[in-house]
């Protein structure tokens, strides 16, 4: 008998949190130079908006949402850690919120990963160029 107990508020704890509203990033840790926030179970139906705080410094963006919209993607932003509010447009009543990261790549992995694709393509044209004058000679031997 208690295990249907147990069973039971298992599964009405499981069914009011699919109720509750979320905002959740797409990374916990953005490099890629942007960052995808996702609503997700609102029942609220006045409008919304997220506010987007960065918590190293007074940096502070706002973003309305419109009445069906569950996902907005963001880039641009500098380095370092942020907070995501979904809130209430009337009365500014949070919702939810979620916590992420920016970390961008070190320049110098990008001019070493250009550096080394642009020698790879100047030994294929040489290796193409080389093939072709090869071929060139070769037909005007045989011609003679």
């Amino acid at each position: 008998m208690w295990i249907a107990r147990l069973v039971m508020l298992v599964m009405i704890t499981m069914s009011c949190n699919g109720l509750a509203a979320s905002l959740r990033a797409s990374d916990e840790v953005a490099t890629a130079g942007f960052i995808t926030l996702n609503v997700e179970n609102t029942a609220v139906k006045s409008p919304q908006h997220i506010q987007v705080q960065h918590l190293d410094s007074d940096f502070s963006l706002t973003l309305n949402l419109a009445p069906q919209q569950r996902a907005v993607t963001i880039s641009g932003l500098s380095d370092g850690n942020y907070r995501a509010t979904l809130m209430t447009t009337e009365n500014n009543t949070i919702i939810a919120n979620t916590t992420f990261k920016v970390e961008h790549h070190a320049v110098n992995l990008a001019l070493s990963l250009f550096a080394l694709g642009l020698f790879l393509f100047l030994m294929l044209v040489a290796f193409i160029s080389y093939g072709h004058v090869k071929n060139n000679n070769t037909e005007q031997e045989g011609a003679l």
